[in-house]
């Protein structure tokens, strides 16, 4: 059977969708690499699918690599595992950093059997979101700082008794004593 499968994201600034076509016993890794390559994504990143309930909550995890006893493996779960009928769902997380990710439904079952052996996009619509923003959150911060730079003075700020709350005498102060 063939499987067609909605991918979207909709927490992002462009609504993102996917329908892919892939044969129901192709690999959760096949899913992954078809996600990566329609996204545009860099396929060396870290992802990981969920098993998800109908409201979108997280189960079991199931990664790119094994990471500890247990856990199983994209390479080691075929798509009718944990997707079966219309509807069942996965979470795909792209970016652990941020923890965005993309919403993966089963919308259709098809009994014909894959005019292509390959992997199908069936649509692909809207502008993919930046894979990871973390570095340029950072970037930002630094930036951020770097703007602020010249009022700090390095040794005043080695210097500052204030800095580690400490009295006249050099004590620390007592935090179980002071009030919030």
């Amino acid at each position: 059977m063939i499987f067609e499968l909605s991918v979207k994201c909709k927490n992002e600034k462009h609504n993102f969708a996917i329908v892919l076509q892939l044969d129901e016993n192709k690999s959760l890794l096949d899913l992954h690499n078809l996600i990566q390559e329609n996204a545009k994504f860099d396929g060396k990143q870290m992802a990981s699918f969920f098993i998800s309930d109908n409201y979108w909550t997280k189960g079991q995890e199931i990664t790119l690599i094994k990471t500890a006893p247990g856990i199983f493996t994209m390479e080691e779960i075929p798509l009718n595992k944990y997707i079966a009928k219309k509807g069942d769902k996965l979470i795909y997380v792209f970016d652990f950093f941020s923890e965005r990710y993309f919403k993966v439904e089963l919308l259709k079952i098809s009994k014909e059997s894959a005019k292509n052996t390959k992997q199908n996009c069936l649509l692909n619509s809207g502008i993919a979101p930046q894979q990871i923003i973390i570095g340029q959150e950072i970037t930002d911060i630094f930036d951020e700082f770097s703007e602020h730079e010249d009022q700090y003075d390095e040794e005043d700020l080695l210097n500052d008794d204030d800095m580690f709350n400490q009295d006249e005498e050099g004590e620390m102060e007592n935090f179980a004593d002071s009030e919030y």
